[in-house]
């Protein structure tokens, strides 16, 4: 972690204040020792790692001699409700291929909601806020945001993460009436939006699946012809012995 030179702006609140850095307005997310801090440090770095796109870029810093998460102010999501259905629709596809890539990468969110999830200067979409986020095995029940996850989604899994995401572009459509009338699943599962989610993303985890496999059936075959043309080789040496 590095020192950022910076001039404050506003402090939102103790953990998040607003910072001009080199000249562009950031954020900083301090970071204490608490475990769930120290967890959503991780799941950057996993993330990085792995160069999941679709995921609001992160540096660790150090400000005030604070640890903290270094990302750059961008506009909620949140404020694209009531927006048309053809951009809600293009930005519920992209969501649902970055939480695929997220999830390939062995990371469950268990907090989307329009809060997390910023745009970028280019009007993509990207999910940011991992502080309640978990590793794909994980068995015990995350709270999340009662609003944008159904009773029975208690336990981390992707299914609970798409079903938030389905939610949360229901609710930016201003399809409810009011926050009490959230639709059940089965009304919200015949939405053209959700199945726009819910095909982009198993699209993605197909295509991945292919992928992998096609690689791995490559290598599967490269080890053969590599073993025979051991064997022989081996042969060869053995044949010529005898001669």
């Amino acid at each position: 972690m590095d020192g950022v030179p910076y001039v404050e702006t506003r402090r939102l609140n103790n953990q998040v204040q607003v910072i001009l850095h080199d000249g562009v307005v950031s954020v900083v997310k301090r970071c204490c020792q608490r475990e769930c801090c120290q967890g959503e440090k991780e799941m950057y770095r996993i993330l990085r790692d792995a160069n999941v796109s679709g995921v609001v870029p992160t540096r660790e810093v150090v400000v005030d001699g604070k640890s903290g998460l270094l990302m750059p102010a961008w506009r909620g999501l949140s404020g694209y409700r009531g927006e048309s259905d053809h951009l809600l629709l293009d930005k519920a596809r992209s969501c649902a291929v970055s939480l695929a890539y997220v999830h390939l990468a062995g990371i469950l969110h268990n907090n989307v909601k329009p809060g997390n999830i910023l745009v970028d200067p280019n009007e993509r979409p990207v999910l940011c806020d991992f502080d309640m986020a978990t590793h794909s095995d994980a068995t015990y029940e995350v709270c999340g945001t009662p609003l944008f996850r159904f009773d029975d989604d208690v336990t981390p899994s992707p299914r609970r993460d798409l079903r938030s995401l389905c939610l949360t572009f229901d609710w930016l459509s201003e399809l409810w009436p009011s926050l009490c009338q959230r639709p059940t699943w089965s009304t919200l599962s015949q939405r053209p939006i959700t199945k726009t989610i819910w095909a982009a993303y198993h699209q993605t985890i197909d295509e991945a699946d292919a992928n992998r496999s096609s690689r791995s059936h490559k290598r599967g075959r490269k080890r053969s012809r590599s073993e025979r043309n051991t064997r022989g080789s081996s042969k060869r040496t053995r044949s010529g012995a005898c001669y």
